[in-house]
Parts: structure tokens; sequence; C-alpha cells
């Protein structure tokens, strides 16, 4: 059974090798290979993918940076919160001390 699955997937990859072969011979499809094909774009023109390239890494050194400032940002905001809760909690407490010895009904 493994023999006869083994042999249909061959059989399958020399017909599509003899197609791909075949539909090579047309010379408007050659073309529009060609015409599609980035990396022959890209051999062609090297400076300019060294240009894109170049502008990407800046695009996400500056995209990290930002992300860094945030981040700091946001921890000292963290850490200011964490330092101001205890000071919020014992106002909160003595206004309701307060507030239970001016109206013993709460």
């Amino acid at each position: 059974m493994v023999r006869k699955i083994n042999k249909v997937w061959k059989g399958i990859m020399i017909g599509a090798a003899i197609g791909a072969a075949m539909s090579l011979l047309d010379q408007e499809i050659r073309k529009k290979l060609g015409a599609d094909n980035k990396l022959a774009h890209f051999l062609k023109d090297p400076v300019h993918i060294v240009e894109k390239v170049s502008q990407h890494i800046h695009k996400c050194r500056q995209s990290l940076e930002q992300l860094s400032e945030d981040i700091s940002f946001i921890a000292d905001k963290i850490k200011e919160i964490n330092e101001k809760t205890p000071e919020v909690l014992e106002l909160v407490k003595e206004t309701f001390a307060r507030r239970k010895d001016d109206d013993p009904q709460l």
C-alpha cells in the first residue's frame, strides 16, 4: 500500500515538473514570470533594496525608542501609584472615622 502511494506521489511530481517545463516554452509566460519576479528587480537595482532596508531599520529603531519611553513612563506612574496608595487609604480611613464620629448611624 505504501509503495502505491509513493508511486502516485512520484507520478504527480513528474507530471508537475513536465507541466512547468512545457509552460516555460511559451514566451509570453516567461515574460510574465520575469516581470513579476521581485528578486530580478532587486538584483538589477541593489541600491534600492539597501535604501529600503535602511529605512525599515530606522523606523524600527524609532518605534523601539518610543516603546522604551512609553514603558518607562508607565513604570514611573505605577511606582507613583504604589507610593500614593497607603496615603490615600489613610486619608479615606480618617475621613470615614470623622464622618462616623459626626454621624453615629454610619
